[in-house]
């Protein structure tokens, strides 16, 4: 995961501004996203701290990836503490698996 900087916005209090991640995904296989995995744990888990899901819905055409740089996806989270970021990156980054056939 890598780090983008910190957004500005409200909701953590006075002084905590808060940190922000993005882990980009990339299906297996070609044609066309079928599944996730680790996706409703994750969302259990992290919900209220993503703030940008682009993820495709299953059914849809995979990117072509040298016509972008969004990949199949990717997920913004947000957190006051740099290493809950961190740790939240890397748990979408490793534990949630994009399918295609």
């Amino acid at each position: 995961m890598r780090i983008i900087g910190h957004l500005c916005g409200s909701g953590f209090g006075e002084g905590m501004l808060p940190r922000a991640g993005l882990a980009g995904l990339r299906a297996l296989f070609g044609g066309r996203i079928k599944s996730y995995e680790g996706a409703d744990a994750l969302n259990a888990k992290y919900r209220e701290f993503v703030v940008w899901n682009t993820l495709l819905p299953p059914g849809t055409p995979r990117r072509n990836w040298k016509q972008t740089i969004l990949s199949d996806g990717f997920v913004m989270l947000r957190h006051p503490d740099l290493d809950k970021t961190i740790e939240m990156g890397n748990a979408v980054a490793n534990d949630l698996h994009v399918y295609a056939e």
